[in-house]
């Protein structure tokens, strides 16, 4: 499976953060379908990192223009913090084997995905909604 993720909202800090994350399961994938152990580690360690910081700029932005799917929102990067904990315990206890390469190769790339189109794509619409608002009061 190719990774061809758009990581576009029309939010800049939320895009550039879905770009890194895009590049980093890439990479990711990359180590591997070559086998690299150890690089297969380092990176999910930075790709694990860099999600946890992507969640926070998200739930921080939900939170103050109380996004009204917040909660739900919440729930879905809990899990998925969840599983990365689970796939970084499972390479580190068992290496490449199928769970891993499954992640890697095929359920990463999916999850990003959907959660770009189903989770961000909304609250982009909402913040964008709000910031119009506020802007008009402004005015």
């Amino acid at each position: 499976m190719e990774m061809v993720l758009q990581p576009v909202t029309g939010w800049e800090d939320i895009d550039s953060q879905h770009a890194d994350l895009i590049r980093r399961a890439a990479e990711l994938k990359a180590r591997v379908e070559a086998r690299d152990v150890a690089g297969a580690c380092a990176v999910l360690e930075g790709l694990l990192e860099a999600t946890l910081r992507h969640f926070a700029t998200e739930e921080e932005l939900m939170e103050r223009s109380q996004y009204p799917e917040r909660a739900a929102h919440k729930g879905a990067h809990d899990l998925f913090v969840c599983d990365l904990y689970a796939l970084a315990s499972e390479l580190a206890e068992s290496g490449l084997g199928a769970v891993v390469e499954d992640w890697a190769v095929v359920r990463m790339p999916g999850w990003l995905a959907f959660h770009i189109q189903t989770n961000d794509e909304p609250l982009v619409r909402h913040l964008t909604r709000s910031r119009k608002a506020q802007a008009s009061r402004l005015a």
